[in-house]
């Protein structure tokens, strides 16, 4: 189970990303601790995976180097999908979907009530988005992911692991 992530996210980072890499290799005290090292390349034009695909090979240690792509430029695009990537692994290796995250937080008898107001509210949320994007939804890959994530955050009620 991994507890913590170093998301590492480049754009031509052929030059840069090996000082990055060794020096994270380098790392002490940290041998209680089970990380990973996320590197989202932005639609780099260089090496860069290929930079990613020789440390992966040549990578010993117990913490992985996982590689991967947005095609989308952009920083703000490549923290939102390291952020995705990094959730995603640790809720699928928890067995954890978003309503049980959510529910963490209150006791036994309060999750009754507690759960009306975050399916208003999150059905709330898909409809502004829907009536904000719904004519590009088809073109636009952010919009229709956000949908996607919303309409599963709103289904995640009612089942326990999605």
């Amino acid at each position: 189970m991994v507890e913590f992530t170093v998301a590492i996210c480049t754009y031509n980072g052929e030059n840069l990303l090996p000082a990055v890499l060794d020096s994270l290799r380098s790392q002490i005290g940290h041998e209680e601790i089970n990380w990973e090292i996320i590197v989202l390349d932005n639609n780099s034009c260089d090496n860069t995976a290929n930079v990613v695909t020789d440390y992966q090979d040549t990578w010993k240690e117990a913490y992985p180097i996982r590689y991967y792509r947005e095609t989308q430029q952009g920083l703000a695009f490549a923290r939102r999908c390291a952020i995705k990537y990094a959730l995603k692994r640790f809720f699928r290796n928890n067995g954890l979907s978003r309503y049980s995250v959510r529910m963490l937080n209150y006791k036994a008898w309060q999750i009754p009530l507690v759960i009306p107001a975050y399916m208003i509210n999150d059905l709330r949320k898909l409809v502004f988005h829907w009536l904000k994007y719904r004519r590009v939804l088809k073109n636009d890959k952010v919009a229709a992911g956000e949908m996607e994530l919303l309409l599963a955050i709103f289904i995640s009620h009612f089942y326990k692991n999605i």
